[in-house]
């Protein structure tokens, strides 16, 4: 959303829900993903298997393992979003996945929420 309380989220995980749920974000072709996941309670997974039948998955015909002889077995997920920040519990990215994390908080037409994005860097932090 880019206006009202919610601007700049994508996803909103209410503290109601199952502290065991887990928000599933799938697609073999989420390229631009702009925005705040807030999940704090919650696991977030991140992909799918790509091609929907095991080709791309771990011990599939064709997994990680190999060189992905197809280029639908690797998804770069978010790679032409302005930013994108996630507030989870843990995070699981798939087999087949590449998860980009970018920070241009100035170019976005997105509204960054407060505390997000102040330093400009991507960080992994526990």
């Amino acid at each position: 959303m880019k206006s009202g309380t919610t601007a700049g989220m994508l996803i909103i995980a209410e503290k109601t829900i199952d502290p065991d749920a887990i928000i599933k974000i799938q697609s073999a072709d989420a390229k631009e993903f702009t925005g705040l996941v807030y999940a704090p309670h919650n696991h977030v997974e991140i992909g799918a298997d790509t091609d929907n039948g095991d080709m791309c998955a771990q011990g599939g015909i064709h997994g990680p393992k190999c060189k992905h002889p197809f280029p639908f077995c690797v998804s770069k997920f978010g790679q032409f979003s302005d930013w994108t920040a996630i507030v989870s519990k843990n995070i699981k990215i798939n087999d087949g996945v590449e998860l980009v994390m970018n920070a241009d908080y100035a170019g976005s037409d997105i509204p960054v929420p407060r505390g997000i994005g102040s330093g400009g860097s991507i960080a992994l932090v526990k």
